[in-house]
């Protein structure tokens, strides 16, 4: 057996680390949970726009328990965490202990972590990436400089909290196309991104921690709202039996959201489509882990009759299924260092596929399109096609005025329910689809006689017949049995 020498993390290594994937949102997300673990219950996140890579940075400051100089180096600054230092604490969100670092140094080359602990003393330390390659060693320093002295003022004002603070981020602006001459206006949509993501991610814990974004020197709109996106006010709310898996239990809700037209107004169903403004985007799966929010949509590979689901602008964009599990087993669910990304269990996967085909077919079965047959005139018949699920009927409409009219007027309305229904079941032999104009509900059959009577001013009968069976192809027996009388 070969031994393999111990040796800590290169420097070069860094650079890759750099290109993880992770996104603005996503890096604030994951720090905003370290403050949530250590108890805060206000959290700041500042964009400053200070005019240059040099002057620009990122603050995330808290109110929460606030760490001593020991836990800054051996915790906040330590490369990983020892299996035994994982807990199975509810708001406990850390997993591998590199959250921090990793989130930062995706879009900063400077990354300072102040914090004022339990011994009521300020600490920081710094890890500046052009000062590590410069000396080729994996360092930390607590150099102190003009830069710190706002947020250490600050801190002073608090009985305990931490201050994470992101500088030289000229990786931030690659996340947006700008100009460098402009760099200030890449923060604007930076901020909208991250302040839509947290409001999605942390929905479960706003009523009790506060999250605000004040933007550079202005304090515009910066309070972090939770957002629903099960929609409870107005969906059904369907709980399933738990699922359990690996000596699990495993919580999973259906939503049937409403229809657009069941909302009250237009601004709560554009709501509903949350960060990204489209309901594709969030139909399907949303996983949370221990509260908060992890994968917000999509179907993850299951299927529908026999196919894969991919999002479509149909009955799926009204079901939407909530899976909660308590971080237990995050390697069956191949949990991202992010916790931004996750894969679903197999043996779950099946068992959520049997469970959606019932609430498919509830919500398919819900919809229906309802159309209108008018008169020549354009008035509104008794009859109505009522389309579902790919088929057409010809119904009697029962609230046409006419019939209402009627049926107040009986005594024994039974008598009008049997007519109505041996009506509709007895129809002659009708292809909807020849009849039928879908779009504008008409006759077909009285369109085509009017037009056959003006072009009989035009042509002789043989040749307008022949015109119309050729705009009419569905019609041709009875353009054939029209006549100039």
């Amino acid at each position: 057996m070969i031994k393999q020498e111990k040796k800590i993390l290169g420097v070069n290594v860094i650079g890759g680390l750099r290109e993880l994937g992770y996104t603005p949102e996503i890096s604030i997300a994951d720090i905003v949970d370290n403050s949530i673990t250590h108890n805060a219950k206000n959290i700041e996140v500042r964009l400053w726009e200070g005019g240059n890579k040099y002057q620009d940075y990122v603050s995330i400051s808290d109110d929460g328990d606030g760490m001593n100089e020991d836990e800054i180096i051996n915790k906040a600054m330590e490369w990983g965490k020892n299996q035994n230092e994982v807990t199975d604490d509810i708001r406990d969100f850390s997993k591998y202990g590199l959250g921090l670092k990793l989130a930062s140094i995706a879009h900063c080359r400077k990354l300072t972590v102040l914090s004022k602990g339990s011994k009521n003393e300020i600490h920081f330390r710094t890890l500046d990436l052009d000062e590590i390659h410069e000396k080729n060693e994996l360092i930390i320093s607590n150099k102190n400089n003009e830069e710190l002295k706002f947020h250490i003022d600050r801190l002073e004002k608090k009985d305990s909290g931490t201050t994470i603070i992101w500088q030289n981020i000229e990786k931030l602006y690659e996340s947006e196309v700008i100009n460098k001459r402009y760099t200030h206006r890449v923060m604007v949509p930076i901020r909208d991104k991250i302040k839509k993501h947290l409001g999605m991610v942390f929905s479960n814990f706003l009523n009790e921690v506060q999250i605000n974004m004040p933007f550079g020197k202005r304090n515009y709109n910066p309070k972090c709202e939770p957002w629903d996106p099960f929609v409870e006010k107005y969906s059904q709310k369907k709980p399933t039996e738990p699922i359990n898996f690996e000596g699990n239990t495993i919580k999973t809700t259906f939503y049937i959201l409403p229809k657009r037209t069941d909302f009250e107004d237009e601004t709560e169903y554009e709501n509903a489509a949350g960060p990204t403004g489209r309901w594709l985007d969030r139909q399907g799966i949303y996983i949370y882990r221990k509260g908060r929010l992890i994968l917000p949509g999509g179907w993850h590979g299951l299927s529908y009759q026999g196919k894969k689901l991919e999002p479509k602008d149909n009955f799926q964009n009204r079901v939407r299924i909530k899976i909660d599990y308590d971080g237990k087993n995050d390697s069956k669910w191949k949990l991202r260092l992010s916790k931004s990304e996750a894969i679903i269990p197999g043996p779950i996967k099946s068992k959520l596929e049997q469970l959606l085909r019932n609430i498919f077919d509830e919500v398919k079965n819900s919809e229906k399109k309802v159309i209108k047959i008018k008169d020549t005139h354009g008035y509104d018949t008794p009859w109505e096609i009522i389309e579902k699920d790919n088929n057409s009927k010809i119904k009697i409409n029962r609230k046409h005025k006419l019939i209402e009219k009627i049926k107040n007027d009986l005594s024994d309305k039974s008598d009008l329910s049997l007519l109505l229904n041996q009506l509709e079941q007895t129809i002659p032999n009708i292809n909807t689809n020849k009849t039928i104009d879908n779009e504008t509900g008409y006759m077909m059959e009285p369109k085509i006689m009017t037009e056959f009577k003006k072009l009989l001013n035009l042509y002789d009968e043989e040749t307008v017949k022949n015109k119309l069976k050729d705009m009419y192809p569905n019609h041709t027996e009875f353009v054939e049995s029209l006549n100039k009388l």
